[in-house]
């Protein structure tokens, strides 16, 4: 057997191959950190779990039907001094009167930005109305998530906010 000597683009084939697949793999890493990082961009937290907790959701759902509260939203103008703002939930139930001395929580978010979600308890103020000062300070549209428990009654209800630029 005779040597045949090897062509220079035969030994570089290997090294072409093995870098086309370190770029493609830098690629992907780029791509999935500039993915991850855009705050405007959010998975809903637990959606899994959600998902497989479906039936419960929609018992909790007619709950609230059946119970007949509604929930109204206000936003006060920006404190001096910071950059909070007031936030009232006004409870009522299917007659219009008060719901008194239900244990408050809120889960809300800007529409732009639901990877920065604000949580909190609200303190109830007057008869049925419920308030707690919050960074609300981007103007646009916010979607608000209250849950209500009064003894065994529960209400989780669904809201969305216009904030707009004047009240700021």
């Amino acid at each position: 057997m005779t040597d045949v000597p090897e062509s220079r683009s035969a030994r570089l084939w290997p090294f072409a191959i093995v870098a086309s697949l370190v770029l493609q793999a830098s690629a992907m890493l780029v791509a999935v950190r500039v993915a991850s990082s855009d705050p405007s961009v959010a998975v809903e937290p637990d959606y899994y779990q959600k998902a497989v907790d479906w039936d419960l959701t929609a018992q909790r759902r007619d709950a609230t039907t059946a119970l007949g509260w509604v929930a109204q939203a206000t936003v006060g103008a920006v404190l001096p001094g910071n950059s909070q703002r007031e936030l009232r939930i006004t409870l009522s139930d299917r007659d219009k009167q008060a719901v008194r001395g239900a244990s408050v929580s809120i889960e809300l978010f800007h529409q732009a930005r639901s990877g920065d979600r604000l949580v909190s308890a609200l303190e109830e103020r007057t008869a049925g109305e419920y308030t707690a000062l919050l960074p609300i300070n981007k103007p646009g549209l916010w979607e608000l998530r209250v849950s209500a428990r009064r003894a065994r009654d529960m209400a989780t209800l669904a809201l969305s906010l216009e904030i707009g630029e004047e009240s700021r």
